[in-house]
């Protein structure tokens, strides 16, 4: 019953943080500058594709912020590296209804991102709470085609695909559809 009520109230807090308006902008990703990516800590091979993105990214010119989140049923044996990654851990950084602590995720939420990566499984109140908060042009997420209509206030581009994300698949399929922006604004198609 309890786990009933936590999830009414987190239920409730996105559609309410939905709500807000802004403005939002879609680039190609040669004028990119500042990327915000949001995870979940699920094992070592997924956190070695996010990243090898990041690093990408980085000798792109780009700048990479990362937010994750630690479950407690997540053993880590192996090491979070990037130096612009906060990590989120369940057991202590998140209040007693599941909402992550202000003082943690607020490096990240207050910063302003042109584009914004949610490559959590959705849906996933983590990754919608933290996208819902923080400051981007562009958000984008991965969306199974039977949960996609959860996610249309929170995400302005949703990567549809049939079943669990294929996170090295999603994330060329982000770097391609951002290129072909460019194509657009250059006239090219």
């Amino acid at each position: 019953m309890l786990e009933f009520i936590k999830d009414f109230r987190r239920r409730r807090l996105i559609k309410q943080l939905a709500r807000t308006t802004r403005d939002k902008k879609i680039e190609n990703i040669e004028r990119l500058k500042d990327i915000g990516i949001v995870f979940t800590i699920n094992g070592e091979q997924e956190w070695n594709l996010i990243y090898h993105f990041a690093q990408l990214m980085e000798q792109k010119g780009k700048r990479v912020v990362m937010v994750g989140l630690h479950p407690d049923n997540v053993q880590i044996n192996f090491i979070v590296t990037h130096a612009q990654t906060i990590i989120c851990r369940e057991k202590d950084d998140l209040n007693f209804w599941g909402i992550p602590k202000n003082e943690v995720i607020a490096r990240f939420t207050d910063q302003h991102f042109d584009v914004l990566i949610d490559t959590t499984d959705q849906p996933n109140f983590f990754g919608q709470y933290v996208a819902l908060r923080s400051n981007a042009d562009l958000k984008v997420t991965y969306t199974d085609e039977v949960e996609a209509t959860m996610n249309d206030n929170i995400f302005d581009m949703m990567i549809k695909g049939d079943g669990p994300i294929d996170l090295r698949d999603y994330l060329n399929q982000v770097v391609h559809y951002l290129k072909m922006v460019k194509k657009m604004s250059d006239g090219e198609m």
